[in-house]
C-alpha cells in the first residue's frame, strides 16, 4: 500500500521547543482532529490509540495514522485492558477490566491539547499506579460512587486511593484562552458519561471561527471551465456586467454570452482576413513562373 508523505508527527512538531505555539493554530489542528473522530465514530470506529506521534502533519494539512489498535464501538464489551499509550489512557481503561468506549478518544485528545499547548506531557505516569496518581493529582480523587462503579468492574486492584483536590489545568495554562481551557476541562472528564462527544465539541463557541471558516470555504463556488454560450443558449439573465457568474448550486460558472456587436465585428474582421488571404492567392497565381532549362547531351 501507498501513502503520501508527510512531514512530521505531532510530538516532532513540539519536541525542544522553546517558545510556545500561537493558540489559533494549534486550536485548527485540535479542531480537525476532532473532526476526523467525528467521522470514524459515526462510521462505527473507535481509534483507542490517540496520541502525538500517530497524527500526522505537513502544513496545514493533518491526518489520523495507526489504525492497528482500532475496535468497532458496537462490538462487546470488555474489550482489551492494555490498550493506548500509558499517558494518554483514560481513568476507565486504568481502573476496569476494559469497560471503556469510544470516549477514550476524546481524552486522549484533550492530553494532547495540552500538550501541544504547554509543551510538556500533562499525565507522565511511570507505571500504571503512577498514571492514575498523575491524574489525581491534577484533577482530584473522584466521587466515591463513581469509584464503587470502576470497582464494580475491576478484579486487579483495590481502590484505596487518598483524597486529594486536584491542583487544576488552570495554574498551568495561563497563556491559554479561559474558552480553551474549558475546552479541555470538558475533554478530561474524568467520568467519561460526561465526557462530551467529538460532534458535541465541535459545536462548541471555542470553535465558532472554524466554523464560520469551513462554513465560508463549501460556499466558496468551484470555477471550472465551460463552454461560451451565444445569447441563444443563455438563460436570459444579463452577464454584460457582472462578468463571470458563479452557480454554487451546480457548481459551476457561466462565461458571459458574446454581445451581437463583438460577434458583427468578429464577422467584418474575419471576412477581411479571408478577403485578403483571397487576393493573395490570385496574386501568386498570376505571377510568371520560374523558366525552366531543358540540358541536351
Amino acid at each position: 500500500m501507498v501513502f503520501e508523505l508527510m512531514e512530521r508527527n505531532m510530538y516532532e512538531w513540539i519536541k525542544d521547543r522553546k517558545h510556545f505555539l500561537p493558540e489559533a493554530r494549534v486550536k485548527r489542528h485540535i479542531y480537525v482532529l476532532l473532526k476526523v473522530l467525528d467521522h470514524i465514530h459515526r462510521t462505527g470506529v473507535f481509534h483507542r490509540d490517540i496520541k502525538p506521534e500517530n497524527i500526522l502533519l505537513r502544513d496545514d494539512s493533518l491526518k489520523l495514522a495507526d489504525f492497528g489498535s482500532c475496535r468497532g464501538t458496537n462490538s462487546k464489551q470488555p474489550y482489551t485492558e492494555y490498550i493506548s499509550t500509558r499517558w494518554y489512557r483514560p481513568p476507565e481503561c486504568l481502573l476496569t477490566d476494559g469497560y471503556y468506549d469510544l470516549k477514550m478518544d476524546i481524552w486522549g485528545v484533550g492530553c494532547i491539547f495540552f500538550e501541544v499547548m504547554a509543551l510538556h506531557p500533562l499525565f507522565p505516569g511511570k507505571n500504571e499506579l503512577d498514571q492514575v496518581a498523575q491524574i489525581h493529582r491534577v484533577l482530584g480523587t473522584p466521587s466515591e460512587s463513581l469509584l464503587v462503579e470502576f470497582q464494580r468492574k475491576a478484579s486487579h486492584m483495590e481502590f484505596n486511593f487518598p483524597r486529594m483536590k486536584g491542583s487544576g489545568l488552570d495554574v498551568m495554562l495561563a497563556h491559554v484562552s479561559p474558552e480553551g481551557r474549558e475546552v479541555m476541562a470538558r475533554m478530561l472528564m474524568y467520568d467519561s458519561t460526561y465526557r462530551p462527544t467529538a460532534k458535541a465539541l465541535l459545536k462548541s463557541a471555542y470553535f465558532r471561527d472554524m466554523r464560520e471558516q469551513d462554513t465560508y470555504t463549501s460556499q466558496t463556488p468551484i470555477l471550472r471551465p465551460v463552454h461560451f454560450r451565444s445569447s441563444e443558449e443563455s438563460d436570459g439573465a444579463d452577464y454584460s456586467r457582472t462578468g463571470v457568474s458563479a452557480e454554487p448550486k451546480r457548481e459551476t460558472v457561466q462565461l458571459p454570452a458574446l454581445s451581437n456587436a463583438y460577434m458583427q465585428k468578429f464577422k467584418v474582421q474575419k471576412s477581411n482576413v479571408e478577403e485578403k488571404s483571397r487576393f493573395v492567392s490570385k496574386k501568386k497565381s498570376l505571377s510568371p513562373s520560374k523558366p525552366f532549362y531543358k540540358s541536351y547531351l
